[in-house]
């Protein structure tokens, strides 16, 4: 719990005082896209499928702390994504935003609020590439949506 609530902490005063790239509006409308697209996985994986878990089995009070990861991260990776650069600078990007993710899910499961129940962890490499490249997809859609109107 007590790494939880420190990624917290630091996540979000650090996403309050970076130097923002992107409007309040793609700020809320991306949020709330990965917030969804969280949610819609948890609820297959963790729920469903019981793949992984937070904490313990089915939903804890504590369990809920763990969605406000998903809004931060996504808004930290979507203000600092190199849009408008080589393709080769999106795959290191992309490649550098996996491997922080990997590394901070290891650091969830040793610190006990985060365990496997058939999930590896070679599993989320090949899923977060993926959904980084939805949300970058989805992020430049705003952007084109904010700009037409």
């Amino acid at each position: 719990m007590v790494f939880l609530a420190a990624s917290l902490v630091i996540l979000y005063a650090f996403a309050f005082w970076m130097p923002k790239r992107m409007t309040g509006f793609e700020l809320h409308y991306t949020s709330l896209f990965a917030l969804v697209l969280e949610l819609i996985t948890d609820i297959w994986l963790n729920l469903q499928l019981d793949l992984y878990r937070y904490f313990g089995q089915g939903i804890e009070n504590k369990g809920y702390l763990v969605i406000l990861l998903f809004p931060v991260s996504n808004m930290i990776y979507l203000n600092f994504y190199p849009y408008g650069k080589a393709i080769r600078y999106h795959v290191l990007y992309i490649g550098a935003a996996t491997a922080a993710s990997l590394v901070y899910e290891w650091l969830a499961i040793q610190s006990g609020f985060f365990s496997y129940h058939g999930w590896k962890l070679w599993y989320s490499a090949v899923c977060y590439p993926v959904i980084l490249v939805i949300l970058a997809a989805h992020f430049a859609h705003t952007r084109r949506i904010r700009k037409a109107s």
